[in-house]
């Protein structure tokens, strides 16, 4: 068997990993309508660009996001009875936990400021009002839009790096939890393995990789009632046929200079414009009314975006910040 068969078939070993996502009704078996709440100047940039900002994920919002989740990952493997049985002796354990515990440094130092997420929260098609509570969060306490897309007119592409997911709810409890039972899921996998000095780093990569995903859409319970769904860059999936490193950009705000993906649909392997993919812009509730609906309307029209003109709301929502 060659190197290339065998990276395969350990990939392959590993893929039950993955089952929990695939038994869940998410993208692309279900195509729900998302929201991206945000400012007024945020959605004129986009509308006048072409391109999505994705954020870095150390930029946001919940502190035990990503690297809380990676750090308590670490500290699970090093605990886990589990995997010190199915690896068969201690040295090996040790190998293995030192393994993984170096591709998170790697990924944490190296990759996760080239990690993107682009918010959403799941929108009823009939709603034209919005979230409250989204409004006082993110789109700039209600001054702001926010533009509804339309996940079916995307087309799901197997080989992009972009993964679209719902974000999973839990108490630090349930994601210590989460992971544990992970653990114990590879370590029935390993058990059926003949595991080496050479195999371990590989077997160990398999491992991270899923805890990886993992900590990009598990969030705090507190947050549960945004309903969010993320559009992840993952650069560990990218590759030269797409290359979006060429969208890293950056963006300058309150928090001064912050790294940004800016992503052009149009020169991706997608190959459409942003404004084929939204349904809706609603208009935040502290500047609504029949003039702001015709001002925002006239800046479409001074954007070369007339096919939005109808697609304008205006939230009902008696919010005035």
């Amino acid at each position: 068997m060659n190197d290339v068969a065998a990276m395969n078939d350990l990939a392959n070993a590993f893929e039950p990993l993955y089952r929990d996502i695939e038994e869940r009704d998410t993208y692309p078996k279900i195509r729900p309508h998302l929201a991206h709440y945000t400012s007024l100047e945020v959605v004129e940039s986009i509308l006048k660009s072409g391109e999505l900002w994705f954020s870095n994920p150390l930029y946001m919002n919940d502190f035990e996001e990503v690297k809380h989740s990676l750090k308590l990952s670490v500290e699970s493997v090093k605990q886990s009875h589990a995997l010190k049985e199915a690896l068969k002796s201690e040295s090996m354990f040790e190998t293995f936990a030192l393994r993984f515990e170096l591709f998170v440094d790697h990924f944490e130092k190296e990759y996760l400021i080239n990690a993107y997420i682009f918010c959403l929260s799941r929108h009823e098609m009939a709603n034209d009002d919005g979230i409250l509570s989204m409004w006082r969060g993110y789109g700039a306490s209600g001054n702001g839009a926010a533009i509804v897309i339309a996940t079916e007119r995307l087309n799901s592409k197997s080989q992009s790096p972009l993964i679209i997911d719902e974000v999973q709810y839990m108490t630090r409890q349930e994601r210590s939890d989460w992971i544990r039972n992970k653990l114990i899921e590879a370590s029935e996998i390993i058990a059926r393995m003949e595991v080496s000095e050479s195999s371990v780093a590989s077997i160990a990569f398999h491992v991270f990789e899923r805890l990886r995903v993992f900590s990009f859409f598990s969030k705090h319970i507190g947050f549960s009632e945004e309903n969010e769904w993320r559009i992840i860059y993952d650069p560990h999936r990218d590759h030269p046929a797409v290359n979006y490193a060429n969208f890293y950009s950056y963006s300058i705000g309150r928090r001064g200079v912050e790294p940004k993906l800016k992503l052009n649909l149009i020169k991706t392997e997608f190959e459409m414009n942003v404004s084929d993919l939204i349904d809706k812009i609603i208009i935040g509730p502290t500047v609504s009314g029949e003039f702001s609906a015709k001002a925002f309307e006239r800046m479409l029209m001074m954007l070369d975006k007339p096919s939005l003109a109808s697609k304008v709301r205006v939230s009902g929502i008696p919010f005035r910040g």
